[in-house]
């Protein structure tokens, strides 16, 4: 009984070993287990962040914008001594040459010039019927004139069609011109609305047409100062945190309230645009213009030719036949002589017109006519402007001065509309602006090629390329209440849980950007994550959790 009970001793502090044993086990299951979830949870948290590399590399900046295409030069046309207008020989938009009549003035005898022109036609159809007509006494002819007779009637046909022809397809060609300029000017809106809807999505305003924008960059620029404010205050335990949550949230709301309602406008405008698009597409798509109409001008020397040759022909047969001339040869000679007449009356009409009137002294396009027949005009008053086309077009952008730094007079252009590559355009002279107090400079181009006044162009101005040490995507930059750069990098630390990743601020400074990147310096280099984006706001200092890839 005593040994029993002995043994049963004996094993008591074993029994309490291996209870205790267990009761450790629990606990540090427990522990673990209460480590891990709180780990999770803390991790859950976190603001999720997603980071990109800094590189080294090339980097090619751009300037973007859009202009107006002008006249390079602009002509006015004046008068000389108080006049009155009798005849307008041109109309606006009308290409004129040097030395073309654009006035006639009283006691110049403009309708004297028209009616000498009109009397040139009418008395050149009548020689030609004659030519066409004419026969020889015995009423027969030579087969030679005969066929000299059909070649000219051939011609004179071929001729009046051609010109028929040439004027349907002059038509056609403008209003296809008209359209494709209109065209062209549609989807340079539509590719603006759509980029900058793109960037109203993205909250990037980057890329966005800055003439549709408005006040959504100040808007946005002034929830994230509301929002940064609100931070600093929650980290320092400010007493007014609620006062700058309620201005965080106002402002917030005012700008994505401003967002909403920029993105249905702009939807709705695009809509319009698309639908523009469309129809000006199918009505291009209509003209349908004879390329192989031959030149009327040619025509006319043709017609000239086989007049001639058919003159020769049959004043070597009169010549035989002078003893019998007949009436057919008399009215022959007649109309020769009545166009003859005519002529002469039509280039005395031209010098006089020419001496009296108002000629231009450019090739160029009529841009404005700023009076009306019978209209009395002053000496020194302007009555017409022309756009000078021997010098090309101009074409004019405002951007910011820092920008404007770094382009270089003589770049060549990139026309991101021109469409067909048949315009060129270049850089020629930066200025200052000419608002009171404005930091920005004006960049003008020389633009030559397929293009008029009044047209839009989309510019990209190379504004040279550099290697850089440190470049991260244009999101990764922030700019603090004082206007510095910074970006935020992350830093890991090793726990028994593995590594943590914390937020570090690192002014920078800008030394070059182009659509998507930028070039930096600082202490940053190659190697390094910056956070491009994140599911919350994020501080220096803060932990973090990274986006799985």
């Amino acid at each position: 009984m005593s040994d029993s009970k002995s043994e049963m001793e004996n094993r008591d502090p074993a029994k309490k070993r291996s209870i205790i044993r267990g009761i450790v086990i629990v606990f540090l299951v427990i522990l673990l287990v209460l480590t891990f979830f709180s780990n999770t949870i803390m991790n859950k948290s976190l603001a999720q962040v997603t980071t990109a590399a800094v590189t080294s590399g090339k980097l090619t900046e751009r300037i973007r914008g859009n202009g107006t295409v002008e006249p390079q030069q602009s002509y006015e046309v004046t008068v000389d001594d108080n006049v009155t207008i009798d005849t307008i020989m041109v109309k606006k938009g009308q290409e004129v040459k040097q030395g073309d009549i654009l006035f006639t003035v009283a006691g110049s005898t403009g309708d004297e010039l028209t009616q000498a022109q009109d009397a040139v036609r009418d008395a050149e159809l009548n020689y030609q019927q004659e030519l066409l007509t004419q026969k020889d006494s015995s009423d027969q002819q030579s087969d030679e004139i005969n066929k000299a007779r059909k070649e000219l009637n051939d011609a004179i046909e071929k001729r009046d069609e051609a010109a028929s022809n040439e004027s349907y397809n002059n038509e056609l060609k403008n209003a296809k011109a008209n359209s494709e300029s209109a065209l062209s000017y549609q989807k340079n809106i539509q590719q603006n609305l759509s980029n900058t809807i793109a960037a109203i999505d993205m909250d990037d305003y980057s890329m966005a047409a800055p003439e549709y924008t408005g006040d959504i960059n100040l808007l946005k620029s002034r929830a994230e100062d509301a929002e940064r404010v609100y931070e600093m205050a929650l980290n320092a335990n400010s007493e007014d945190v609620a006062e700058k949550e309620t201005a965080m949230n106002e402002a917030k709301s005012n700008y994505e309230e401003a967002k909403q309602s920029l993105r249905e406008r702009l939807t709705s405008q695009l809509s319009d645009v698309e639908y523009e698009i469309s129809r000006l597409e199918s009505e291009i798509s209509s003209y349908e213009i004879n390329e192989g109409v031959e030149k009327v001008s040619d025509l006319d020397k043709q017609v000239a030719e086989k007049q001639k040759s058919l003159e020769e022909l049959i004043e070597k047969t009169q010549s035989k036949n002078e003893s019998n001339q007949t009436v057919n040869d008399l009215k022959l000679e007649k109309a020769k002589a009545a166009l003859e007449e005519a002529q002469k009356k039509l280039e005395k009409a031209k010098e006089k017109a020419s001496s009296n009137g108002i000629v231009s002294k450019y090739n160029g396009i009529v841009a404005d006519i700023k009076t009306k027949t019978g209209s009395k005009v002053n000496s020194g008053d302007t009555i017409m402007d022309i756009d000078i086309t021997d010098e090309g077009y101009l074409v004019k952008i405002k951007v910011e001065g820092e920008k404007a730094k770094k382009a270089q007079k003589g770049a060549e252009v990139d026309i991101l509309n021109n469409f067909n590559n048949d315009i060129q355009a270049e850089l020629t002279a930066i200025k200052n602006d000419t608002v009171a107090g404005s930091k920005n400079m004006i960049l003008e181009f020389t633009v030559k090629g397929n293009t008029s006044v009044g047209s839009n162009l989309e510019l990209s101005i190379p504004c040279g390329s550099g290697n850089y040490d440190a470049v991260v995507p244009k999101s990764a930059v922030y700019e603090d209440n004082k206007g510095n750069k910074f970006v935020l990098i992350t830093k890991s630390k090793s726990s028994p849980l593995g590594n943590r990743y914390y937020a570090e601020k690192v002014e920078v400074e800008v030394v070059a950007s182009d659509e998507t990147s930028r070039a930096v310096k600082g202490g940053i280099s190659a190697g390094d994550y910056v956070i491009t984006a994140a599911s919350k706001p994020v501080s220096p200092k803060d932990q973090v959790r990274m986006k799985d890839n």
